[in-house]
C-alpha cells in the first residue's frame, strides 16, 4: 500500500516522521481512547516500533495531519484495507479540536484513497461518538447501519456504525 498524501489550502497530509513520535504519544488522550482502537502507548519507542511495523505491511498506512503555513502537528489521519473497500480513521488533538481540522482531512484524504484504490470507502465509528459521527456527514458520508465489532470503540450492544461516501465531498468546507 502506498504511503498517504493529501493537501488542501490549509492543510497537508503526510507520512509520520520518527522524530514526532513523542508528539503523537503525547496527544492520545482519553477521548481518542474512548473511540477510537488506538493503543495507549507507553513510549515513543513503542510508537516507533509500531510505526515501523506498520509501514512493512501492506493494510495500514497512518498520517500526520499538519497545518500548511507552519507545519504544526494537528492529528492523525490513516487508511486501513479490508476485503472490499478502504476503512479511514482519523483524530485531532484536543488543542485543535473543533476548528474543522478533521472534516477537511476527511474529505482530502478520501479524494486521495479513491483515486488510488478505486475501492469503497468506509468509516466506522462509535454509534454514541457524535462528533465523528458530525465530521463524516460533513465529509459526504452517510450512515449505512451497524456491525458488530469487538472493538474499543463500539457500543454497549457491541456494534459500530458505519458509513459509507455516497456522496461526493463538498467542494468547500
Amino acid at each position: 500500500m502506498k504511503d498517504v498524501h493529501a493537501e488542501t489550502d490549509r492543510l497537508i497530509i503526510r507520512p509520520w516522521k520518527p522524530d514526532e513520535c513523542e508528539w503523537y504519544v503525547e496527544h492520545v488522550d482519553d477521548k481518542i481512547l474512548r473511540w477510537t482502537n488506538e493503543p495507549e502507548y507507553v513510549d515513543p519507542e513503542t510508537w516507533e516500533a509500531a510505526r515501523l511495523a506498520q509501514e512493512s505491511s501492506d493494510e495500514v498506512r497512518r498520517s500526520a495531519i499538519t497545518r500548511r503555513d507552519d507545519g504544526t502537528l494537528l492529528g492523525n489521519i490513516g487508511v486501513r484495507r479490508n476485503a472490499a473497500s478502504m476503512e479511514i480513521f482519523y483524530w485531532v488533538g484536543s488543542e485543535h479540536r473543533g476548528h474543522g481540522v478533521a472534516t477537511e482531512a476527511l474529505v482530502a484524504l478520501s479524494l486521495a484513497t479513491e483515486e488510488d484504490y478505486g475501492l469503497p470507502l468506509e468509516l466506522r465509528i462509535g454509534p454514541n461518538n457524535f462528533v465523528s459521527r458530525n465530521v463524516a456527514e460533513k465529509a459526504g458520508y452517510r450512515f449505512a447501519g451497524y456491525r458488530d465489532s469487538c472493538e474499543n470503540c463500539a457500543d454497549e450492544k457491541g456494534r459500530v456504525a458505519v458509513y459509507r461516501r455516497l456522496a461526493p465531498p463538498p467542494s468547500t468546507i
